[in-house]
C-alpha cells in the first residue's frame, strides 16, 4: 500500500492467470478490484493507471464537489463507429433529448397500453432473456413507433439488429484497455441494420408520413441524432432489468408468494397497466432492490483533468476514474447485508448520500429514461407472477456480465402457469 495521502493498491499488470480472461470481462475485473475492502483502488497497467470507488461519499466528493476536474472519456474508434461521432452526444443534444422525454413519457406511458406477456399454457422450461426478450420487442415498437401488431419477420429482424449490439461497451465508452471490451466488427453493420428495421416499423403503420410514438417526438423536438441512441438503450435496459427481476422472483419463492398475493388480492385476473402500479407497493420496491443489485449503468470511466484532493485521497491528472454503482450499491456501510435481496429496504425513506444508489449513474439521458424503465419492468413482472409460477433451473456461478447495460447471464428458469 502506498502512503495515507494515495492508499491505492498497486500492481505491475494483472495476474498472468487473470489476463486473458479478464481482458474480455471487464466487471470481473472491478470485482477483483473491489475485494479490498478500501475506498478506492487503484491498479496501474499497461501505463494505465485505473482508479475504481467504492465508498458513496468519496463519489460524492469527487463526481460533486471536484465535478469541474473530471471529465467523461472519449469514445473508441469502435464506439465512434457506431453512434457515428467522435465524442458523446453535447449536453445541449441530451437536454432536448430529456425534455422531450419528460413532456411526452407520461401520457405516452398511460394511453399507449401495454402488450402481455407470453402466454404459457404449460410448464416449460425457458431462459430468462428469451421470455423477456420477446415482451420487450413488442413493448419497444408499440412505444416507439405506435405499432399494435408488429411483423414477426419485422420482429425477428430487429431482434437480429439489437443482438449484434448487446456488446458494444458501457454505457458511455468502454473502459480503457486491457480492461475494455474488443470493438464488435459488426457494430457498423449492425447499426445500418437496426436503421432499416426502425425505418421499416415507421414507413409500414405510418404510410401518411404521420408517425406516432416517441420516435417521432424526439425526431419533432429536435433531436433526431438521439433517437437511436435512446432506442438501443432503452430496449437495454428494460431487457435486463426486467430479467434480473425476474430471476429473483425465481430464487425467492416466499417473497414470489408475497409478490403474487399483492397482485391478484388488487388486480384477480385484469392485466396490469400504468394506473394500477400505483396501487402495488411491494412491486414497486421489488424493481428498486433489482436496480440497487443490478444498476443498467454498472460503470463510466472518467478522465482527471487537474490534480486534487478528495477527503483522503489524493487523485493525480491523467488518472481514469472508473465510477460504479454495481460496487457502490453494494457498500456495507451503507447498505446493511448489502449482497441479499430484500425489496422492504424501500419501504420507507433511508437516510443514504447522494450516491449511494445511483441506478442511472446520474447520467442525464440516463435519469430521463429511469421511469420508464421502472414501470415497464414492472408492468411485465406483475403481468407474469400474476399468470405463472418461475423456480431457477440451474445456478450459474454469475449472475451478471458487462455490455452497454449491466447484462443478465442465460439462466434457464422452470415456468408454470398460475393456479397450478
Amino acid at each position: 500500500m502506498d502512503t495515507p495521502a494515495t492508499p491505492f493498491l498497486l500492481l505491475p499488470t494483472y495476474p498472468a492467470q487473470f489476463e486473458k480472461e479478464l481482458r474480455h470481462t471487464p466487471l470481473d475485473v472491478l470485482t477483483l478490484m473491489a475485494q479490498t475492502n478500501a475506498d478506492a483502488v487503484q491498479i496501474k497497467a499497461h501505463g494505465k493507471r485505473l482508479v475504481l470507488l467504492t465508498a458513496p461519499e468519496l463519489a460524492h466528493s469527487v463526481f460533486v464537489t471536484h465535478a469541474e476536474n473530471v471529465t467523461p472519456m472519449p469514445l473508441t474508434r469502435s464506439m465512434q463507429a457506431f453512434w457515428k461521432r467522435k465524442t458523446w452526444f453535447a449536453r445541449a443534444d441530451v437536454q432536448k433529448a430529456t425534455e422531450c422525454l419528460n413532456k411526452t413519457l407520461p401520457a405516452l406511458l398511460k394511453d399507449g397500453g401495454v402488450p402481455p406477456p407470453m402466454p404459457i399454457p404449460s410448464a416449460t422450461t425457458l431462459e430468462v432473456t428469451t421470455l423477456v426478450n420477446a415482451w420487450t420487442l413488442q413493448a419497444m415498437v408499440l412505444l416507439f413507433f405506435g405499432t399494435t401488431a408488429p411483423s414477426p419477420r419485422h420482429l425477428l429482424l430487429l431482434d437480429e439488429a439489437l443482438a449484434v449490439l448487446e456488446h458494444a461497451g458501457p454505457l458511455q465508452a468502454p473502459f480503457p484497455s486491457p480492461i475494455s471490451m474488443l470493438g464488435h466488427p459488426r457494430l457498423r453493420k449492425g447499426r445500418r441494420q437496426l436503421e432499416t428495421q426502425i425505418q421499416a416499423f415507421l414507413t409500414r403503420d405510418s404510410p401518411s408520413g404521420q408517425p406516432s410514438g416517441l420516435w417521432h417526438h424526439l425526431a419533432e423536438e429536435g433531436a433526431p441524432d438521439l433517437c437511436v441512441a435512446v432506442f438501443v438503450l432503452t430496449y437495454a435496459m428494460i431487457l435486463h432489468t426486467a430479467s434480473f427481476a425476474l430471476l429473483l422472483t425465481a430464487r425467492h419463492a416466499n417473497l414470489q408468494t408475497r409478490l403474487r398475493a399483492e397482485i391478484t388480492t388488487l388486480l384477480a385476473t385484469t392485466p396490469p397497466d400504468v394506473d394500477t402500479l400505483n396501487l402495488l407497493p411491494f412491486t414497486r420496491r421489488w424493481i428498486d432492490e433489482t436496480l440497487r443489485l443490478f444498476p443498467p449503468v454498472w460503470g463510466t470511466p472518467w478522465r482527471v483533468t487537474d490534480t486534487f484532493q478528495a477527503e483522503a485521497w489524493v487523485f493525480k491528472k491523467k488518472q481514469v476514474v472508473l465510477f460504479s454503482p454495481y460496487f457502490l450499491h453494494r457498500d456495507i456501510h451503507t447498505w446493511p447485508g448489502a449482497t441479499a435481496f430484500e425489496p422492504d429496504r424501500f419501504s420507507s425513506p433511508l437516510p443514504l448520500s447522494e450516491m449511494a444508489y445511483v441506478p442511472f449513474a446520474h447520467l442525464p439521458l440516463g435519469t430521463a429514461l429511469a421511469p420508464l424503465i421502472r414501470t415497464m419492468s414492472a408492468l411485465f413482472l406483475a403481468a407474469t407472477v400474476q399468470q405463472t409460477v418461475v423456480h431457477p433451473q440451474e445456478l450459474l456461478s454469475s449472475d451478471a456480465h458487462g455490455g452497454m447495460v449491466l447484462q443478465s447471464m442465460p439462466h434457464r428458469l422452470s415456468i408454470k402457469p398460475y393456479p397450478i
